[in-house]
């Protein structure tokens, strides 16, 4: 494979790779270079691609297992590549710190977006480092959160969606096949043994023990710590974009501020599970 070059974007994370044609790079199937990258920067950004959904399927294939989002997966789609389309009709929904599908019990481990249409201005999306947000709390506050576990399920935007394009019933169904499930609050990252906060906002209901007061006010603390721009990379979109990221060890929030002066944006989207849930601390 061509040496790889890899330039980072911020001290903390965040890299433009330059690999040629990601569609030779498909077809050598060597990735290893490319793995050891996003682990050591946590998301990748390739220019000036031009990949098909079945290109996006086979390079997930190289660093993991391509999956079906959930739950649509459990109404029966097939295709692991979902597309979503932001028009004047269909606002943003994605401007919140996030991790994706955190109430299955083994969630993605790489997600990966890919730009077909993008607004001239706006409409940006930010990683921010969830090792460093925890890095950051005191000794103390590290040694309570290590011992925590949160609740995670499906949320009402989900259900609401649900409703809207396959009924009630669909929806019961899921809140069924998805109920609550914990996870740590603190992981420890299978392949580079750091620790890092696992919170997602849209999925995380509350941590179990705590009073709701106190849950709510934890939650909302160490929300703010992916605040810090320091712990932040932010990506411009241009067609033919490619990020891959590590689920992880970061959030991220799809930037609404393109809507609704230049709504239009198209992203394809690919999760990619490699079978191994990050353990908790101890």
């Amino acid at each position: 494979m061509t040496r790889l070059d890899v330039r980072p974007i911020t001290p903390h994370m965040g890299a433009e790779v330059d690999a040629g044609d990601l569609r030779k790079v498909i077809a050598s199937g060597e990735v290893d270079d490319i793995h050891r990258a996003l682990l050591a920067h946590q998301v990748l950004f390739f220019r000036n691609q031009t990949l098909t959904p079945t290109d996006l399927v086979e390079f997930a294939s190289l660093i993991g297992t391509p999956m079906v989002a959930e739950p649509f997966g459990f109404l029966g789609e097939t295709n692991p590549v979902s597309t979503f389309e932001i028009t004047r009709d269909r606002p943003p929904r994605a401007d919140l710190w996030h991790t994706d599908l955190t109430f299955m019990a083994c969630p993605p481990a790489f997600g990966m977006l890919y730009n077909i249409v993008a607004p001239k201005v706006g409409g940006d999306t930010m990683w921010v480092n969830s090792y460093g947000a925890y890095e950051l709390l005191s000794p103390v506050l590290q040694q309570f959160c290590d011992g925590l576990r949160a609740e995670h399920a499906p949320n009402e935007g989900v259900r609401t969606f649900i409703v809207n394009r396959d009924g009630v019933d669909a929806a019961r169904a899921v809140d069924a096949a998805f109920p609550p499930i914990e996870h740590p609050l603190v992981v420890v990252h299978p392949d580079t043994k750091r620790k890092s906060l696992f919170i997602s906002r849209n999925f995380m209901n509350h941590i179990v023990g705590l009073h709701p007061e106190e849950s709510a006010l934890l939650t909302t603390y160490l929300l703010a710590r992916f605040d810090n721009p320091n712990l932040q990379v932010r990506w411009h979109w241009q067609p033919g974009d490619l990020a891959v990221w590590d689920e992880r060890s970061t959030n991220h929030r799809a930037l609404s501020d393109h809507y609704p002066s230049d709504p239009h944006r198209i992203m394809q989207t690919v999760f990619v599970s490699d079978a191994r849930v990050p353990s908790g601390v101890g």
